[in-house]
Formats: structure tokens, C-alpha cells, sequence
């Protein structure tokens, strides 16, 4: 057994039930711990951005909300890849693999390009959200240094799914959880200042996250141009309309789900803005404590679609 092959041989109804469980305990496991990881950065920035008081910590939640409702539609779009991957490692089109992982990672960069001019300057858009005033300032200038993090978060989605597809979801586990630790020391440098850093506050804040998230596609596309990898061709390809068209018409109508679940929360987070600083604030801090047990569901969901896909 090699450690993309999570096939299972049932003898009996009981043996096909107990198969399947493993396999997607097998598989789901390093799932929910990266997605419990990628949720985890969230909340060390909201815990770093804290101590500088009510308003910097009401932006951070207004603007990582309105921010985070454009980039579930796209990361949605790119999460089509885990099945297609899937579906093609299945039926043994390896070279196949390679040109999606691709075709993937171009929608990701176009996409994301769009998504962050939109949030390089974006006071206007949380004022017309009926935000405070100092509130609005401190969303704009965290979101203008989180803006360019789109890039490399989708272009890591697009490797992920490739990696998930594979049955292979280790490296990217790893990747996440040393991820957060840099998010952690970025975060104390470029918030609060040191080491020749100047403080640069919720902006800091921003810029921690983009350029851990730099850091994690480099990781990521290391782990994709390892030799164990080579059999499924993941070299550049050409931009292929087809094939990001296949990837489109899959990817986009779950992109739209998370959209509308997302939305509720975004709707809520503005609303708080209306009371006031300190009860968004208090409302970023539950969430961010609440969103974690979520990734537990949905990492497995996530595992059953490559289950699902690899049969």
C-alpha cells in the first residue's frame, strides 16, 4: 500500500462500514487539523491585535468579514480541484493531475488579482457599511495589507487540492501548523514593533498574514515538484480555457453555498459594528472561538469528496 492508496477491499456489509470509516478517519484526520490551522492564524491575529483596544479589533473583525465573504466565492471556484483530482487519480489519468493543478492555479491567480484591488483602498466601502469612523480607518489599512494575501491563498488552495486529491493530506498539515507559528512571530514584529521592525499595528496585522501566506505556497510547491510527485506531471502548463471552464462550472456553484453561509456572518459582524467598537470587538472574539469547531465537519467533508472522487 502506497500513501496515495486508501482503497478498500470489503468482505462483508460490516467490513465495507468499518473500511470506509477508516479510510476517511485516514484520510480526514490531517484535513481537520490543517483546517483547524487555517482557522487557528485567524485567531492569533485576533488575539496579537487585542491589547490595542476596542476599535483596532472591531476593524480587524469588519474588515477579515467583508474581506473573507469575495474570498469564499473564489475559494469555492478553486476547491473543485479536490474531485477533479480525485475523480482523475481514480480512473489513472496521471497526466491529467498535473495540467488541473494548473489550469487551477492561473483561475487562482486571475481571480485573486480582481479580489485584491478591490480592498486596496476600501474606507469608503466600510463607511457606506455604517461603521465608525476610527473604525473604517483601521479596516481599510489592515485590509490593504491582507489584500494581496489572495493570491497566495487561493494559488495554496489550488495546490492543496491537488495534494488532497492524491489521498496525500500530510505536507499540507505540516505546512498549516508551522504556518501558524510564523503567524505568531510576524505578528509580534509587525504589530508591536522590534528587532529594527517598526510597529506597524492592525496594518501589521496584514501584512503578517500575507507574507505567511507567501511562505506557505513556497512550501506547498516544494512539497508538489518533490520526485515522489513526478508520475503526475505537475510542471507549468499553458493557460487551457477548457479545462478552467470545467473547473469554473464545478467550483463556482459551491463558491456561491459558502457565499450565502458566509454572508449571514458578514451580516452580523457589520450589524455589531452598529453598537458600537466594544460589542464588535466582543463579537470577533466569540467567532473566531466558535468558527474553530466547525473545521472539524468540514475537514471530513472534505475527505469524503476524495473518497468519493478516488472510487
Amino acid at each position: 500500500m502506497t500513501i496515495h492508496d486508501v482503497t478498500v477491499h470489503p468482505t462483508s456489509p460490516t467490513d465495507l462500514v468499518r473500511g470506509e470509516v477508516l479510510a476517511t478517519a485516514r484520510l480526514g484526520a490531517p484535513l481537520v487539523v490543517t483546517q483547524v490551522g487555517m482557522m487557528a492564524m485567524n485567531l492569533v491575529d485576533t488575539a496579537m491585535v487585542g491589547p490595542l483596544g476596542a476599535e483596532p479589533l472591531a476593524a480587524v473583525s469588519v474588515a477579515s468579514s467583508v474581506w473573507f465573504l469575495g474570498t469564499s466565492v473564489l475559494l469555492g471556484t478553486v476547491m473543485a480541484l479536490d474531485p477533479l483530482v480525485a475523480q482523475s487519480f481514480g480512473a489513472g489519468r496521471h497526466g491529467r493531475m498535473g495540467a488541473l493543478l494548473w489550469q487551477g492555479t492561473w483561475l487562482a491567480v486571475g481571480l485573486g488579482l480582481l479580489h485584491a484591488a478591490a480592498f486596496l483602498d476600501s474606507e469608503w466601502l466600510f463607511r457606506a457599511l455604517g461603521q465608525a469612523e476610527g473604525v473604517s480607518r483601521h479596516a481599510s489599512a489592515y485590509a490593504a495589507t491582507l489584500a494581496p494575501s489572495i493570491l497566495p491563498f487561493l494559488a495554496f488552495a489550488a495546490a492543496r487540492g491537488f495534494l488532497n486529491g492524491l489521498g496525500d493530506t500530510r505536507p499540507v498539515m505540516w505546512i498549516a501548523l508551522v504556518a501558524n507559528l510564523a503567524n505568531l512571530v510576524a505578528d509580534q514584529l509587525l504589530i508591536y514593533g522590534g528587532l529594527g521592525v517598526p510597529a506597524l499595528g492592525v496594518a501589521g496585522a496584514g501584512l503578517a498574514t500575507t507574507l505567511v501566506r507567501f511562505l506557505m505556497l513556497g512550501a506547498v510547491l516544494w512539497v508538489v515538484f518533490r520526485p515522489r510527485y513526478r508520475r503526475y506531471q505537475p510542471w507549468p502548463r499553458r493557460p487551457e480555457l477548457q479545462v478552467v471552464g470545467r473547473i469554473v462550472s464545478l467550483g463556482l456553484p459551491i463558491g456561491l453555498q459558502m457565499a450565502a453561509e458566509v454572508g449571514v456572518f458578514t451580516a452580523a459582524a457589520v450589524l455589531a459594528g452598529w453598537l458600537g467598537p466594544e460589542a464588535q470587538a466582543a463579537h470577533q472574539i466569540a467567532l473566531s472561538l466558535a468558527s474553530l469547531t466547525f473545521m472539524v465537519p468540514l475537514g471530513l467533508s472534505m475527505a469524503a469528496s476524495v473518497r468519493v472522487g478516488q472510487e
